[in-house]
């Protein structure tokens, strides 16, 4: 077996080298939305994020992900959500996007929204 080690990749014209068919999520996150510290992460706050700035507790049970970079568009954007909750079941969603704004929503299993402390999510497309 071979080891390749390299500080600098670049292309044959002295810039970026192009990785094709490839895609790498723009942004992801992993969130405590309550107030109780859990699995090393205080309340109200990121664990661990890639392109998020901040996190906007906007009411119960809602957020938004206020991203460092924008996404070019709204068209080819793909979200994927994942959460758990200590007392139950809950339903995580994507909502309220804007090109440099991803709204996250949990709910229940009755439906109310309800603060959630293992909120995850990965984004992909294109950035501005």
């Amino acid at each position: 077996m071979s080891t390749l080690k390299a500080d600098t990749i670049q292309s044959t014209g002295g810039g970026a080298a192009t990785l094709t068919k490839q895609s790498a999520a723009k942004v992801w996150a992993r969130y405590n939305g309550t107030s109780s510290a859990i699995d090393g992460v205080s309340g109200d706050s990121l664990g661990g994020s890639v392109n998020v700035s901040s996190v906007t507790d906007v009411n119960t049970g809602r957020y938004d992900m206020n991203l460092t970079n924008a996404f070019d568009s709204l068209v080819n954007i793909s979200v994927q959500t994942n959460s758990s909750y200590s007392q139950g079941n809950t339903t995580f969603f994507p909502d309220n996007f804007t090109t440099s704004i991803l709204g996250m929503r949990t709910r229940n299993d009755a439906g109310t929204y309800t603060d959630t402390n293992r909120l995850m999510m990965t984004a992909h497309g294109d950035l501005a």
